[in-house]
């Protein structure tokens, strides 16, 4: 299930800190900007994973999710040799032809 950016504010506006809706308007930027780069790449699970960050940061969707942002920031900044979707799809290949 992916989070609309209204869904989202909503939850932070809602008890939560000034600075807690900063970062969280702060990875809504980011996600914009990558949004092009990676059509796949849901922009609400980062907006998602900034409001999550520091209050359910044992919770494994929100490990995963900034794993994955952590991956393609790496491709986009030219540490990873192949975009992040060509390895998965290549991995799973390998997995269905073994």
């Amino acid at each position: 299930m992916t989070m609309t950016y209204e869904q989202a504010k909503a939850i932070v506006e809602h008890g939560e800190s000034q600075s807690m809706l900063s970062d969280f308007e702060r990875w809504r930027a980011k996600a914009e900007r990558l949004r092009g780069d990676w059509d796949s790449f849901s922009a609400a699970h980062l907006w998602a994973c900034a409001f999550l960050e520091g209050y359910h940061s044992r919770n494994a969707e929100v490990k995963r999710l900034r794993a994955e942002l952590k991956e393609l920031l790496e491709w986009k900044h030219g540490q990873k040799e192949a975009h992040p979707t060509e390895r998965r799809y290549k991995k799973w290949g390998r997995k269905r032809r073994g």
